[in-house]
């Protein structure tokens, strides 16, 4: 018997009567013309059969529905302002599209009444210009072009114009490009709550100093006896270990020991590692954004392993609009505010306060801020991630990371900083300020790079900058290790200078000894000899023959 199969829809009928009534089904239409979403529970599905099933068989969906349809309004009257017919395939009770304005509407009346009273479907509607480059951080206006120096003219980011299709097209770009869990572990994102077996693996060996979720647990443990310290008689000099002379924790310890001694894990980390808390689940409201960028600057906090955060920013990375822009209050005594790097310090903490522009109540404050935004079908975009995920006490499995994008493109598994990844890729300097960075800047920038990358255009683009990266990081490590040789020559030419220097300066004072030695010697015999004439003495008529000594 012939099997008839629609492979859109991905359904397989028995006779070619039901296989051609098919085609005119409702079911066939929608996913042929919209694809397998269901806008009522903000669902996408792999193929016609599960949104089918889901849409007959699930509570969830039934409950919502009903929900939508009680809240649902009367229609008002309204003048049509232009001709714009309703497709029929279009018309069915999930879901109708817009094709001009790329969005979903539940039902076909919903999308007729959009037609007729949207502003964007009048003939004589015309687009509002893009606004100007710049974004609002604190209330203070900040101009990309202000600090910059870009290879290139135009906007240093990338906006894209309200209601575009390029808008779609970008977050479903985006979300194909999750890392997946097992890649997001080994770059230390921690994607759920912390289990008594990771707990566990936080713990270090008192000896060599090693995690035991690195350590074999039956592996021998190699370590150094001696201490790690500067020479005695030269506090200038490079450290070294007392039992070996090794100068390098990298180096292998010179003495084993048959098993590991492991330490119970310390107050802090079990408390910070019981502070995790995944993002909260997607209720289906469609308030949450689906994509953002995060960037968090941290100061150094007592009683804190990693720091703490207090700047903190959020923006859609669709969009490119703020939706958090803050400084917070840390929660312990700050006892190194890094602004080097943080470009946060006492004063403006408390500028911000007399302001009313900080954020009260430390890290949890921050991170119940950013869940009213995030949830965990958001996509969160970042560079180095997980340092602002572990600042914030946050599990994320979503995640597109710009450092992650990078070393994989190179083929090499190293950290790019975000300034040499703009210039690198976008001939743009960041970073450029004498206070410190500005996180609002890092988080645009690792936006842009972002873009960059998974942009279709740009694949051999990135391609080609991972394979000059990878050539140039060869050519450095051949230049280190050249580098390396003619250091380590230059220390044992010193360090042999050194020693024939002692060794100068040893023979030196041997021979001022012994000249002294000679000159006390020479002194005591013409003594001698001055009293031996003073008393008339010959020392011909001793009776030794010699001299007398007194």
């Amino acid at each position: 018997m012939p099997v008839f199969t629609c492979d859109p829809c991905n359904s397989t009928f028995w006779s070619q009567e039901s296989y051609e009534a098919h085609f005119t089904s409702q079911l066939h239409k929608r996913i042929t013309e919209v694809g397998t979403r269901c806008v009522i529970c903000v669902r996408d599905f792999p193929s016609a059969k599960a949104f089918h099933e889901h849409i007959h068989n699930s509570a969830r969906h039934a409950e919502l529905l009903r929900e939508k349809k009680l809240r649902e309004k009367p229609q008002a009257k309204t003048q049509n302002r232009g001709p714009n017919p309703l497709p029929a395939a279009m018309a069915n009770p999930f879901v109708a599209p817009c094709h001009q304005c790329n969005r979903l509407f539940p039902s076909a009346s919903d999308l007729q009444q959009h037609l007729t009273t949207a502003p964007e479907h009048d003939p004589n509607y015309q687009e509002p210009p893009p606004p100007v480059p710049g974004w609002i951080a604190n209330g203070v206006v900040h101009n990309p072009s202000q600090g910059f120096r870009n290879k290139s003219e135009g906007p240093v980011w990338t906006w894209f114009p309200e209601r575009s299709k390029i808008r779609w097209d970008v977050l479903k770009t985006l979300q194909r490009a999750c890392h997946p869990l097992e890649e997001l572990k080994a770059n230390k994102v921690q994607t759920a709550p912390y289990t008594q077996a990771e707990i566990l693996g936080l713990s270090r060996c008192k000896t060599c100093k090693g995690f035991r979720k690195d350590l074999d647990t039956y592996s021998l443990c190699v370590y150094h006896p001696g201490v790690f310290q500067k020479p005695k008689d030269n506090p200038n000099g490079d450290k070294f270990y007392t039992c070996c002379s090794a100068r390098s924790h990298m180096e292998a310890g010179c003495s084993t020991a048959k098993e590991h001694n492991f330490a119970d894990p310390s107050p802090i980390i079990l408390r910070e590692a019981a502070e995790f808390e995944p993002s909260p689940p997607a209720d289906g409201s469609g308030r949450k954004s689906r994509a953002v960028a995060l960037d968090c600057e941290m100061v150094g906090v007592s009683n804190h392993l990693n720091g703490e955060v207090v700047w903190m920013t959020v923006v859609d990375y669709v969009s490119g609009a703020t939706l958090i822009d803050t400084y917070i209050r840390p929660e312990g005594r700050v006892n190194d505010w890094r602004t080097r790097v943080s470009g946060v310090d006492a004063s403006i903490i408390r500028d911000a306060a007399e302001r009313g522009k900080l954020l009260e109540g430390g890290w949890r404050a921050a991170r119940n801020l950013l869940w009213q935004y995030v949830d965990a079908e958001t996509v969160i975009v970042g560079h180095a991630v997980w340092n602002d995920l572990k600042a914030l006490r946050v599990c994320h499995s979503r995640i597109v990371d710009s450092g992650i994008i990078t070393w994989k493109a190179c083929g090499m598994h190293r950290q790019w900083g975000l300034r040499a990844l703009c210039y690198g890729m976008l001939g743009v300097d960041i970073q450029q300020g004498k206070h410190g960075h500005d996180c609002m800047e890092d988080t645009l920038a690792t936006r842009e790079v972002v873009l960059w990358c998974l942009a279709p255009q740009n694949y051999d683009k990135l391609k080609k900058w991972g394979d000059d990266v990878a050539a140039e990081e060869e050519i450095r490590k051949l230049r280190a290790k050249e580098w390396g040789k003619y250091k380590q020559n230059e220390k044992r030419k010193e360090r042999e200078a050194q020693d024939q220097a002692a060794r100068e300066k040893m023979e030196k004072e041997n021979a001022e000894s012994r000249r002294k030695r000679r000159t006390i010697a020479d002194d005591d015999m013409d003594y001698e000899l001055e009293c031996a004439w003073e008393m008339d003495w010959d020392p011909e008529e001793s009776e030794d023959g010699g001299v007398q000594i007194f």
